[in-house]
């Protein structure tokens, strides 16, 4: 869906929901805008892929959260989140909830760069300009708005992207004449109170001119989105505004922050090689490599997305030269750890991830890889505790579980790769060489660590000969999946051989459920082979 069709749905459920709700004298309360936000963020979830990278969220909530703290009277509590958008930008809903674009994070050339971007976004939430907009919404023609229903809908369909802008740029003449400056007056002043949130939590407010610069460079606007669509003015005159304020303040200066770690550079390499396209991701750090070749973001970068398409063996090398010139970054170890594994060096990811894992913050991800290391190694009884603790956390955490980036291309665990080793991981069947599903193929799906963690937990169990609770996690594995079938078949198997009441008992409270759902299953499963063996007599 295009950046035209997504933003102008979002904006179309504003005003079709909210609009009859409001008088024109008087724009929303903040408790009505809490309201909203919630039903928003629905709906950028559905027109969104968000990415979840723990890494890469704390980031931006890092930068986020020090610029939303700064705010006088703060009415809403902020929530930071970045989608899978290849545009330079972000944009603020509701009630605090902030969106960074995936593009803007490629480009950006500085964690101060981002504040900026964010400073501004946050600002339009603390001089609640959303609920002045909604506000104004109400007042907008029916005519308006079903026109722009309309664009959107022919937006969705192929081919009609010009017509749903021709029937847009109609509808759009209909609206106030004043509309536009109105939202140039909000835009000034978003950029004038950023600078002051700016300098309050410790960054220069010169960060600003210099995002808007760096977005000046960029095409981030694109070709297809009429004048009237763009969300800021013309960054010439943002630019032209921000340094005559700032000529205007020459003592205005950033304010005396406890320092903090943020290694803006590894993570932001991490960005761009697992979650941007390979191709690019490949050909940008190669560049780096040719005028450096020492230089350790290129390196951590380029080892990264060389393990992302297959090549863990070389990856090794590149990650390892990275790590060597910095000893302290956790990510580059967590890295490192993985690779080793992806390539089934064992030993090496024990020794590398340990000291780490014991020094520092928890890490869903780097616990993991540890402990399947120790599976991989014989240290059985040692995989369990970690694997289990990773469980107790994420029970405790559920509302924040975060995902790795797909990891369709990457290689078995355990395995040795090459460029054209790219099958995944054959899961074993039960009771013949190992623990596994009952052979019903079901559609792939990305898998958070903690699904992970389930599938291995229940590795080691059969491994170590405790075949009750390797079924009974494989079922817990398979239900996170959502695949039904292989649940119930786990978890009868476990009720027949687990000795635990706790287990048992749970096992009987939720076992006639999930038998509802896999019957639905296999009776959608039918109906696609009978409409399949329908197509192929015909």
């Amino acid at each position: 869906m295009s950046l035209l069709t997504k933003k102008g749905f979002l904006w179309i459920f504003v005003v079709l929901v909210w609009a009859p709700l409001l008088t024109p004298a008087y724009a929303i309360t903040p408790a009505q805008e809490d309201d909203l936000s919630r039903e928003f963020l629905m709906q950028v979830k559905a027109h969104y892929t968000f990415i979840e990278d723990p890494e890469i969220v704390d980031l931006v909530n890092a930068i986020g959260h020090r610029i939303a703290d700064s705010v006088p009277g703060k009415l809403f509590n902020y929530h930071f989140y970045v989608v899978q958008d290849d545009s330079f930008n972000a944009f603020a809903s509701p009630s605090g909830h902030i969106f960074v674009h995936s593009g803007l994070i490629e480009q950006i050339e500085s964690e101060e760069q981002l504040a900026g971007i964010l400073a501004h976004e946050i600002a339009h939430v603390s001089c609640r300009h959303i609920s002045a907009q909604v506000e104004r919404s109400g007042k907008m023609r029916l005519m308006s708005v079903a026109g722009l229903a309309a664009s959107i809908l022919l937006g969705m369909t192929a081919g009609g992207e010009e017509a749903a802008t021709a029937v847009m740029a109609g509808t759009m003449a209909t609206l106030e004449s004043t509309s536009l400056v109105y939202s140039r007056e909000f835009e000034t002043q978003a950029d004038r109170v950023a600078l002051e949130h700016l300098s309050r939590c410790g960054y220069a407010p010169e960060c600003m001119l210099a995002s808007l610069k760096r977005m000046q460079n960029m095409d981030w606007r694109g070709t297809t989105i009429p004048a009237y669509l763009y969300t800021h003015p013309p960054t010439r005159d943002r630019v032209a505004y921000i340094s005559a304020w700032l000529d205007a303040h020459p003592n205005v200066g950033a304010a005396e922050h406890e320092a903090w770690s943020i290694d803006f550079d590894s993570i932001q390499a991490r960005f761009i090689a697992l979650y941007g396209d390979p191709k690019f991701a490949l050909e940008r750090f190669e560049k780096a490599l040719k005028t450096d070749p020492e230089d350790p973001k290129a390196l951590y970068g380029y080892g990264l997305v060389l393990a992302r398409t297959g090549h863990s063996k070389e990856a090794v090398r590149y990650i390892e030269k990275a790590w060597t010139q910095n000893t302290s970054n956790p990510s580059i170890q967590k890295d490192l750890g993985r690779v080793y594994c992806l390539n089934g060096q064992y030993k090496e990811a024990l020794a590398v991830l340990e000291p780490g894992l014991k020094a520092g913050p928890y890490s869903l991800e780097g616990h993991y890889y540890f402990g399947l290391a120790q599976l991989k190694s014989g240290r059985l009884e040692d995989a369990e505790r970690t694997f289990e603790e990773i469980i107790k956390r994420h029970a405790i955490l559920s509302h924040a579980e975060r995902k790795r980036p797909p990891d369709h291309e990457e290689q078995p665990e355990g395995k040795g790769d090459g460029p054209d080793k790219k099958k995944p991981p054959d899961r074993p069947k039960p009771d013949e060489k190992g623990p596994g599903s009952m052979g019903i193929k079901m559609m792939p799906q990305q898998e958070s660590f903690y699904t992970k963690t389930l599938y291995s937990l229940g590795e080691s169990y059969y491994k170590h000969g405790n075949p009750g609770k390797s079924h009974y996690y494989l079922g817990l594995y398979y239900k996170d999946k959502r695949d039904f079938i292989n649940a119930v078949f786990q978890m009868e198997k476990a009720l027949a051989l687990i000795d635990d009441p706790g287990i048992k008992r749970e096992i009987e409270e939720n076992l006639e459920q999930m038998r509802k759902a896999a019957s639905m299953q296999q009776k959608m499963a039918e109906q696609m082979r009978t409409a399949g063996t329908g197509r192929r007599a015909r």
